[in-house]
């Protein structure tokens, strides 16, 4: 402080006050931005079976942050248990931020169902059940919902940047608190 004090006088010190604040905010400010980007987590929110006709809709977050991914092309390819083609279709973006649908038709078995992206993938098992015999007029054919899958281990690492973010700013305050007491206190 006396280094500081002596250069620019008692301006100089609130200055210096000034400057180590608005450094702290400007930091903690870009440190959540800089997040993005990264390994990719997919949930499916949910499964719509009609059929062989299969609607998905998926959830893309960031593992950094869980900030929602948004411009980021999503592929679905269903590889049958026994063997054959396998179907592949690309997503399409969904009525929330981060989310993509989308809608396959699977012959009845079982499929290996996959959703990647650039940064992340998710696998997971659908069933696909034979057709059932047709229904008698007046009636119509049930529709299947499959409860959602998800790949998120929680947000633990936002939680961590919001942690370090608040102690910086409280270690911040605190210095800066304790340079203008012993400022004052020499005056």
């Amino acid at each position: 402080m006396n280094l500081i004090r002596n250069a620019f006088g008692p301006l100089g010190v609130r200055a210096a006050i000034v400057l180590m604040g608005l450094s702290v905010v400007l930091v903690s400010t870009t440190i959540p931005a800089s997040a993005h980007g990264g390994p990719v987590d997919i949930e499916v929110i949910s499964t719509v079976v009609e059929g062989a006709s299969v609607t998905y809709v998926v959830s893309l977050t960031y593992e950094a942050d869980g900030h929602p991914v948004e411009n980021e092309p999503v592929s679905l390819t269903a590889v049958p248990a026994t063997g054959g083609d396998p179907v592949t279709i690309d997503l399409m973006v969904a009525d929330g931020p981060g989310r993509f649908t989308g809608t396959v038709t699977l012959t009845p078995g079982d499929w290996t169902v996959t959703f990647a992206t650039e940064d992340g993938e998710l696998t997971i098992s659908q069933p696909i059940a034979e057709p059932a015999p047709p229904s008698a007029p007046g009636t119509s054919a049930a529709s299947t919902t499959v409860p959602a899958t998800s790949t998120s281990g929680g947000d633990s690492d936002s939680d961590t940047t919001l942690i370090v973010v608040i102690v910086a700013v409280l270690v911040a305050v605190a210095a800066g608190g304790a340079g203008l007491a012993a400022f004052r206190k020499r005056d």
